[in-house]
């Protein structure tokens, strides 16, 4: 990418002649997140938000993909898009994907003004700025397809769960956690 100030992510223009790599995605001066990202499954999909900054008066394509099934490689369907006018936060949001691992991963962000040229992980852009971080996720959708769940309060402290799903495939266990935040959960059972 040819660096231009006008068009980065984050709010600082990281310039590498080529970037190095490195195990947590560090060694590089990369400014979109000030910390490792937790990703939660939510909504049918996974979602981060990051600043970038648009002085060209021109619409920007931002492009992220994120390396779910532990590989190694960005596949096309671990790639998310979306586009800014402006400086501010965005948003990418990735559909499910087959197969996600739990843990520590990569995140792979390019922004430029051509489309086109960031269709892919890698290459060359007129204007625009890459960055790699480290992305924590940690949940990961069900692998099978739930037809019915209930349940049924017994007392105060008891409930009565009931479930039938239709695709059993790939499934070790079951684990029945609970949270009263949606973030912090209990582990109540797992067979």
């Amino acid at each position: 990418h040819i660096i231009d100030n006008r068009l980065m992510i984050g709010n600082n223009n990281t310039h590498e002649e080529d970037g190095t790599p490195s195990t947590n995605a560090d060694v590089d001066t990369d400014d979109a997140f000030s910390s490792t990202p937790n990703l939660f499954y939510q909504n049918n999909g996974y979602q981060v938000t990051f600043p970038i900054t648009n002085n060209t008066s021109t619409l920007a394509t931002i492009t992220g993909w994120i390396d779910f099934n532990g590989n190694g490689i960005f596949d096309a369907n671990e790639q998310a898009t979306n586009t800014a006018a402006n400086s501010g936060n965005i948003t990418l949001t990735w559909n499910p994907v087959t197969y996600v691992i739990k843990g520590n991963t990569y995140l792979r962000l390019r922004i430029a003004l051509d489309a086109n040229e960031i269709l892919l992980p890698t290459g060359n852009a007129s204007i625009g700025e890459v960055e790699d971080h480290v992305v924590n996720i940690i949940n990961e959708p069900l692998p099978i397809s739930f037809y019915h769940f209930d349940a049924i309060r017994i007392s105060n402290d008891s409930a009565k769960l009931m479930w039938h799903f239709n695709n059993n495939e790939h499934t070790i266990a079951h684990k029945i956690e609970y949270s009263s935040d949606g973030n912090n959960f209990i582990a109540i059972k797992q067979f």
